[in-house]
């Protein structure tokens, strides 16, 4: 028999982690539902903020507070009831869920589920037909499948009305309490949460009106919210006031395009986006306030997978980055030798399960760049340019690097080389380049006007 290995206590200061990261990792599996359904449940909770104490805050303290606030204004109905649960599972460990057959050894919260599909859907229909209606349901308010028979407990269902909670995964890393504290840290950003709070407590779209029907939903939630300014935590420290400028530009473009015309599903899971890949850019590119500037990541998002030296760069790129950080944060204490979650490791999974890093499986793959799928392609894009503004590729690629430390290819390929720790990578730089442009041609974000001309248009408005 395989010898089970006895888990050692972490001897790490999660205050020293937040105060250096706003993260405090204790996971290496945090997924984007994860960070949507922390969002929910603090913006739920406006306009009574939670106790933040002194600095360097204590994260578990701040959780405990988030939770008790939840109870009290709340009550229990934040939590999932045993009938969302059940309207969510379509599998367990055992096999097939079914709320049609009434069994012995059925789990707890199945007859509540059965009781209430059929007060509300089942009755006009026949068995077969109650349980293709159930798996329907299924898949669309538990898409990601991260709502499970016992413990995963985070909808896929945006709004304020319904959402789930996992306690390691969903608020305890600090992931959205930190990105909304970078959004309220400026006035801009304080505006730009505010109207997001709007976008999630507006009824009127089709999830909302589908958990309104299936009697799940949670009422009384303002449709406006104000004065959100410093409403959230957030580490000290002129690296985080930089920051909090840079998410409150990119986060002020993502909903403009939502006034032009997004539908609020998309705009949502572009602010999803756009917090996961925030994240994952203040984590892999920390270093200690003393050394040099923080290093930059080469993106290369070609249209088909080659073997490309440009993708080579790529990987050598992130994996120079995260080998830096995780020896940095050695150095400082932030973790220890047999610490089991490392922050390379915890930025690595956050970004391949938030589709900015392929391969999304590290097993038995080639190892991972960072290369954003076809919607964190338009995040990216909608992030960094406003609706009916166009630049050159040349200007895009610079504003890029500016505000996220990206280098998407364009002028200047030696310098960027040479920031990247490349020896004698200009032609890498070029190629990469060369497909990241035509891949947003290829999507629509852009047009080709001439063999040599490229305008970044974000699809228009």
């Amino acid at each position: 028999m395989k010898k089970k290995e006895d888990k050692k206590e972490s001897k790490v200061d999660v205050k020293e982690q937040y105060a250096a990261w706003g993260l405090s990792i204790r996971t290496n599996q945090v997924r984007g539902v994860h960070i949507a359904n922390g969002l929910v449940q603090l913006l739920r909770l406006f306009p009574h903020t939670p106790y933040v104490g002194s600095q360097p805050l204590d994260p578990k303290k701040y959780v405990s507070s988030v939770e008790l606030a939840l109870d009290l204004q709340l009550g229990a109905q934040w939590r999932l009831t045993d009938a969302a649960r059940a309207l969510c599972v379509t599998n367990t460990k055992n096999g097939p869920l079914s709320l049609v057959d009434d069994t012995t050894d059925e789990l707890p919260f199945v007859k509540a589920g059965r009781e209430h599909l059929q007060r509300t859907i089942t009755a006009k229909f026949s068995d077969d037909r109650a349980s293709q209606v159930h798996a329907l349901i299924a898949d669309a308010i538990n898409a990601d499948r991260r709502v499970f028979a016992a413990g995963g407990s985070d909808s896929s269902t945006p709004g304020l009305s319904f959402a789930g909670y996992t306690t390691t995964h969903t608020l305890a890393g600090m992931h959205a309490a930190t990105f909304l504290g970078m959004l309220c840290r400026t006035p801009d950003g304080a505006q730009a949460a505010e109207e997001l709070y709007a976008l999630l407590a507006n009824d009127r779209d089709c999830h909302s009106r589908l958990v309104a029907r299936l009697g799940l939903a949670i009422e009384g939630f303002p449709k406006q919210a104000t004065k959100m300014l410093s409403a959230f935590p957030l580490p000290s420290g002129t690296r985080w006031d930089d920051a909090a400028a840079r998410t409150a530009e990119c986060m002020k473009n993502l909903l403009a395009w939502r006034r032009a015309g997004s539908a609020k599903a998309d705009t949502l899971m572009a602010v999803v986006d756009l917090a996961s890949l925030i994240i994952f850019l203040n984590l892999v590119q920390w270093r200690p306030s003393s050394t040099n500037p923080k290093p930059l990541l080469l993106m290369v998002a070609p249209r088909s997978r080659r073997d490309e030296e440009a993708i080579s760069r790529a990987q050598q790129s992130l994996l120079s980055a995260c080998a830096t950080l995780d020896q940095f944060a050695l150095d400082k204490g932030l973790t220890t030798q047999d610490d089991i979650y490392k922050p390379s490791v915890h930025a690595k999974n956050l970004g391949a399960a938030a589709g900015w890093l392929f391969p999304t499986d590290s097993r038995g793959a080639p190892k991972r760049w960072f290369c954003p799928g076809a919607r964190q392609l338009a995040t990216l894009v909608h992030a960094l340019l406003r609706p009916f503004e166009e630049l050159s590729w040349a200007s895009f690629a610079q504003r890029a690097e500016q505000q996220l430390g990206i280098i998407m290819g364009g002028p200047g390929e030696a310098r960027a080389a040479f920031a990247l720790g490349f020896g004698g990578g200009t032609n890498s730089i070029r190629d990469a380049g060369r497909l990241n442009r035509d891949h947003l041609v290829a999507l629509g974000l852009a047009r080709q006007e001439s063999d040599n001309v490229v305008i970044i248009d974000g699809g228009g408005a």
